[in-house]
């Protein structure tokens, strides 16, 4: 009785912890800079393994050690990003509350929703002609082709 009882142990032992797993939270106790703000709302990863989060101030790029910080100054008060997606020409797509903002890492450029431009974006997803998906708050779903928003 008592060896089918360690044995019964011993399995429930390894079944729990082969399945354990084990997070980081990075933060200036375990890397040296920091990230634009702690309310990341959405992230992916790009061809080089940075990993890219849309946060409440701005994109922020991780690359396994190093935060980069990125804020389009050229409309500041709508830093807000809430999503994030990555293009196959390596572009990063950032949802906001008032459009879509891209960065191709170096230059930021914004489209807005048409006559919504109020919209938030609430989702972003780029299909393997380049096209980009928005979903938004009120007005549903919009096409960007790269040229414009339908």
């Amino acid at each position: 009785m008592e060896k089918i009882f360690f044995l019964h142990f011993l399995s429930i032992l390894i079944f729990n912890n082969s399945f354990a797993q084990t997070w980081t939270n990075y933060n200036t106790a375990n890397t040296s800079t920091q990230i634009s703000h702690f309310n990341a709302r959405s992230c992916a990863v790009d061809s080089k393994k940075n990993i890219w989060f849309a946060t409440d101030f701005g994109a922020s790029k991780f690359d396994g050690s190093v935060w980069a910080n990125y804020v389009n100054y050229n409309i500041p008060i709508f830093n807000t990003f809430t999503c994030v997606a990555i293009d196959n020409e390596g572009n990063k797509w950032f949802g906001s509350y008032i459009g879509v903002d891209k960065f191709d890492g170096t230059t930021w450029t914004h489209y807005y929703l048409g006559d919504n431009s109020n919209d938030q974006v609430n989702t972003l997803a780029v299909d393997q002609e380049g096209n980009i998906f928005v979903g938004t708050e009120h007005y549903g779903p919009y096409l960007f082709d790269g040229n414009k928003m339908s």
